[in-house]
């Protein structure tokens, strides 16, 4: 028995380490790689020999964490075998993984088409839909628009500038850090949202609801926001009409037909901010409305003939000061908006916000209230919880992965 004993003890420092390196042994690279990494999330070089990519079995930001986590070191690749990177290579991966292509212009032939295996599947199945969530800034984030998305986030937000001799479209906050080779409108939204869109339609009949991006509520529409910036604005209306024409082709952007008077609603809905033109500079085609107005939520009391609801405008949209600062001014506050004070607003500064978003329900339209300080966290959470209450339709967040554990 002692010599038993005294045999383990001598012995087991090296089952240890022969365990430990069988285990490690076992940790051996999987076909899903990435291409020119030496490993990673599942993105693959095809080849004769390569099978066919099985679904991760995750979702939402499950999946995000996945590739997040197994992004793998930086390598630096040579110049014949590198290709272009679009935005960075955690979105070039989880693309490659979703097989998310530069548009072509065709649809998926009916051989092709398997909802099942689309990437609404891969990005959405099981997430829980953030109904009441706007994606600020969203072509900031590390992966735009799918980072919306895999949070079920119903609502996004593009700034865009003409380039090109105003011919294109690009997405940036700022002109002065504008990336044109990559951060076009066209590539960043709306070829994916086409792309997306054929996935989970392509075996609907012409009488069929179209389905939208979202796999566990597909009649759930997505709001794209096009903040306007160029100064020419009529011009920079006519390019984004060019760029929209695949979606409004497809049936997926939804209208107001004048002639009808009727609102028909699609998988998407184009709203329009910023200096966007007033309808008197520009035309409809088709005598549709394909690109529906932010009315301004802070003036609506004595606007709102111009931002019908339906016709002109789906949302009603003010930061927190403009509300606030007005509210000052009508009497039905006693200071202006102090961004430090904000999470302390007083029940006459709440009843203010309320009476305007009541207003806007009223006429029809839902409200977006942005400009909520982000700082202190507690602090955003309490006023998060306030503008809910008083019933603002929705909230305008940076922090996505915050929000939703909200």
């Amino acid at each position: 028995m002692i010599l038993k004993l005294i045999v383990g003890r001598i012995l087991l420092p090296y089952i240890l380490i022969l365990s430990t390196a069988e285990a490690i042994s076992l940790w051996k690279p999987h076909y899903l790689q990435f291409s020119g990494f030496n490993k990673g999330p599942p993105v693959v070089s095809v080849t004769e020999n390569t099978p066919k990519i099985p679904p991760l079995g995750l979702t939402g930001e499950s999946l995000l964490c996945y590739f997040e986590r197994n992004l793998g070191p930086v390598n630096i690749p040579n110049e014949e075998s590198s290709k272009p990177v679009r935005i960075n290579r955690l979105y070039e991966s989880l693309a490659q993984y979703l097989k998310l292509e530069k548009q072509n212009g065709d649809a998926p032939s009916s051989e092709s088409c398997i909802p099942e295996d689309s990437i609404v599947a891969k990005l959405t199945k099981d997430v829980n839909i953030l109904g009441n969530v706007h994606s600020h800034n969203d072509y900031w984030r590390k992966l735009p628009l799918l980072e919306a998305l895999l949070y079920g986030v119903t609502s996004v937000e593009a700034d865009v500038w003409l380039y090109r001799n105003s011919t294109a479209l690009a997405v940036g906050h700022n002109l002065g850090y504008l990336n044109t080779a990559q951060h076009d409108l066209r590539t960043l939204y709306l070829d994916p949202l086409v792309q997306i869109l054929d996935q989970v339609n392509c075996h609907m009949d012409t009488e069929s609801p179209l389905y939208g991006p979202f796999y566990d509520d597909p009649a759930q529409q997505l709001l794209l926001y096009i903040d306007f910036k160029p100064a020419e604005r009529r011009r920079t209306f006519i390019v984004l009409l060019e760029y929209l024409r695949p979606l409004i082709e497809r049936g997926y952007l939804s209208y107001y037909d004048f002639e009808t008077k009727t609102l028909t609603t699609g998988p998407i809905t184009v709203i329009l901010t910023g200096n966007y033109p007033p309808d008197s500079e520009i035309s409809f085609p088709n005598n549709r409305r394909y690109t529906f107005l932010d009315a301004p939520l802070h003036k609506l009391a004595s606007k709102h003939g111009l931002y019908t609801a339906s016709a002109v405008s789906i949302v009603a949209s003010a930061s927190m000061e403009q509300l606030l600062d007005y509210c000052n001014i009508m009497g039905a506050s006693d200071t202006a908006f102090n961004p430090k004070h904000a999470t302390d607003l007083p029940w006459k500064e709440i009843e203010c916000i309320k009476q305007h978003v009541s207003k806007a329900h009223e006429f029809g339209l839902q409200t977006r209230i942005w400009g909520v300080p982000q700082w202190p966290v507690h602090g955003r959470n309490i006023l998060w919880k306030k503008l809910l209450d008083v019933g603002v339709d929705y909230l305008n967040v940076d922090d996505l992965r915050a929000v939703k554990n909200f």
